[in-house]
């Protein structure tokens, strides 16, 4: 049941209308019959999209969003026209991407337009919450997304639409209604684009404010097809050429407004795999930025660099391990070149020379530089056991020695001491 609207409603909402807005034409009869009938108080709830049931997130983390009726710019006055609040929305929208469980977004549109006042910082919000939680987002027109409700929806990553959708009234109209004692009730209209207010009767006005409404028309119309140009690839004359018409399903996508038709299942499917792309590609960046790729590389381009990678690594380690090889070669070289020293100076007895045929060349250079020369007849007698002992601690390291044999070996070769001492402070052993 319905009553007629108080003086002050009707009021306020000419005043509303007659602001610019970005509503579908035939939504602009609905809102206006607003002033001659206003629902009982339990229809006039409107479609806040409240915190609690807000969205929801289906098992595969496909998280849901729904737009729907005339939009305002805040949710509180929706009840005016039954309808949706930018505010609401994009708080929403936060809400899925914020959630753990969602790994993409679909927003479902069916919405003839509103406001023109939030609608641009609503769209920039979507856009801008959708980059940081590097989640995809996809728009679906079941059915309407006219003017405002357009442009949010071209902030979305992809849209999809069915056969039937209808997207664009990409445009900006004024309603002034003129109600006078003899004329009876007037409706006029200033519009962007020649086919904005197809379907309804235009009464002339003066000359001054249609000029002056129609600039305001336009420098808005400019911003709302410049925001659609830039996130929809196209250019600010292919948009303003579409003269802010409708288009349907197939006929959207040829033009540019929609990425593909289909139903919300495929909407659905369309953003559970633009998430596995997104997943992939940040993947794909970060391996890019490991090897010093530029980050827009393909798969290709950082799997041959892996290879050579790969092949130049093999190579250094063939080169290390011919490098080890000579390395040891000369080292044993110089052991064995050392050791002949010591021999053509007769200073080894049989057992100091197997001690000191494992050392390096210096050790055993600093040894032989110092050592007294073995007599002939003693090299070849058997060494006694006391003799023995003596060689033994002759070609023990210094460090090796104890207090008792160092003191020894200072007082019986005080060159020796000095030699095989600084041997050791050499290599750091003391």
């Amino acid at each position: 049941m319905t009553t007629p609207a108080p003086e002050s409603f009707v009021r306020q909402l000419h005043a509303r209308l007659a602001a610019p807005s970005m509503l579908a034409p035939s939504a602009v009869d609905r809102v206006l019959s607003l002033a001659f009938r206003v629902a009982t108080e339990d229809g006039t709830a409107g479609y806040f999209g409240d915190a609690e049931g807000a969205y929801a997130v289906d098992p595969d983390g496909v998280a849901h969003v729904r737009v729907e009726g005339p939009l305002a710019q805040r949710a509180w006055s929706c009840w005016m026209f039954g309808g949706d609040g930018y505010d609401a929305i994009e708080s929403r929208v936060r809400a899925a991407l914020d959630d753990p469980r969602s790994r993409s977004l679909v927003i479902e549109y069916d919405s003839p337009g509103g406001e023109v006042a939030g609608c641009g910082v609503c769209a920039d919000a979507i856009r801008a919450a959708a980059d940081a939680s590097g989640k995809p987002v996809v728009s679906y027109v079941g059915e309407l997304a006219a003017s405002a409700a357009y442009w949010l929806a071209s902030a979305s990553d992809k849209i999809v639409t069915p056969a039937s959708g209808m997207l664009g009234s990409i445009g900006v109209i004024a309603t002034r209604v003129e109600e006078t004692g003899e004329a009876g009730r007037k409706v006029h209209y200033i519009t962007s684009g020649a086919r904005k207010a197809d379907g309804h009767p235009t009464v002339p006005l003066s000359e001054e404010e249609l000029a002056a409404t129609q600039a305001k028309i336009d420098a808005l119309a400019d911003v709302f097809a410049g925001a659609v140009a830039e996130r929809r690839g196209m250019t600010l004359a292919d948009v303003r050429g579409l003269e802010a018409d409708m288009f349907i399903g197939a006929d959207a996508v040829a033009r540019g407004l929609a990425d593909r038709v289909g139903n919300l299942s495929s909407a659905v499917a369309y953003a559970r795999e633009l998430a596995t792309t997104t997943r992939r590609r940040k993947a794909m960046n970060a391996v890019n930025k490991a090897l010093g790729l530029a980050e827009d590389s393909n798969e290709a381009v950082a799997v041959a660099t892996v290879e050579g990678l790969k092949a130049k690594a093999s190579k250094v380690d063939e080169l290390e391990a011919k490098l080890a090889a000579v390395e040891a070669k000369q080292v044993e070289a110089d052991r064995a070149a050392a050791l002949a020293e010591g021999d053509a100076k007769g200073v080894f007895t049989p057992a100091v020379r197997a001690l000191y045929a494992a050392r390096g060349a210096d050790e055993i250079r600093a040894f032989v530089a110092v050592a007294p020369r073995v007599s002939a007849a003693k090299e070849a007698a058997k060494e006694s056991p006391k003799e023995a002992a003596g060689a033994e601690v002759g070609a023990k390291r210094f460090e090796e020695m104890s207090p008792m044999e160092r003191a020894a070996l200072h007082q019986s070769n005080p060159e020796a001491y000095r030699a095989l001492r600084a041997d050791a402070e050499k290599r750091g052993a003391l």
